[in-house]
């Protein structure tokens, strides 16, 4: 299938020739979109080997240029055909193997949570372990954990949970520590973050 042939993400777009052999999946997954603007969270609606359909959180419209990634690290460079409110519909430029990558987006192994997508951002931190509270530079975030630099790391050493990672613009969240490399710390959180607002945050900071 040449590209020109590659069918337009199914939706609440424009209408669209329905080509034979093209196969749809509805799926409920968060994605990464790199955009000129930084990169930023979706809700993959429904996935075909020519585009999709997500729900987005930021200004984003027809002509854009975009790179979905799924967990499974794959990237799809796509363009903005069309949008209607807060969904888009994206063409790939080239056919994608759905099925090789939601794969990567199955659950984990028994006894694994599942990772969200991460987004590299840096913003000041707060972590308070009991009635003391450590400053630190955020350095990645997604729904479930975050990696953060402390300012102190030595005063890490007795670190027990629960830790509380505060963010200006983000409400408190209550985590423990998963790993340490030096002063580099990454937390899991107890309740994920809503994809509402962590997404919301992530465009907001972009001004």
């Amino acid at each position: 299938m040449s590209r020109s042939e590659v069918a337009a993400p199914m939706g609440d777009g424009p209408a669209v020739e329905r080509r034979q052999g093209v196969r749809y999946m509805t799926v409920m997954r968060v994605a990464t979109l790199q955009t000129e603007q930084g990169e930023e969270l979706c809700l993959v609606r429904n996935i075909s080997e020519g585009g999709l359909k997500a729900r987005i959180w930021s200004p984003l419209d027809v002509g854009a240029a975009v790179t979905a990634r799924f967990k499974s690290d794959y990237d799809l460079p796509g363009m903005v055909v069309w949008r209607r409110d807060d969904h888009i519909g994206v063409q790939f430029r080239a056919p994608a193997d759905v099925a090789l990558i939601l794969s990567g987006d199955d659950g984990p192994a028994p006894g694994l949570r599942p990772r969200p997508p991460r987004i590299l951002v840096e913003a000041p931190a707060r972590v308070r372990v009991g009635a003391r509270e450590h400053r630190a530079t955020l350095r990645d975030i997604s729904q479930g954990g975050a990696k953060v630099l402390l300012d102190a790391p030595d005063q890490w050493e007795d670190a027990e949970p629960p830790l509380i990672l505060a963010i200006a613009g983000l409400p408190a969240t209550e985590g423990s520590m998963r790993w340490r490399d030096e002063a580099i710390v990454g937390l899991a959180f107890n309740t994920p973050i809503p994809l509402d607002t962590l997404a919301g945050w992530l465009v907001a900071r972009r001004g």
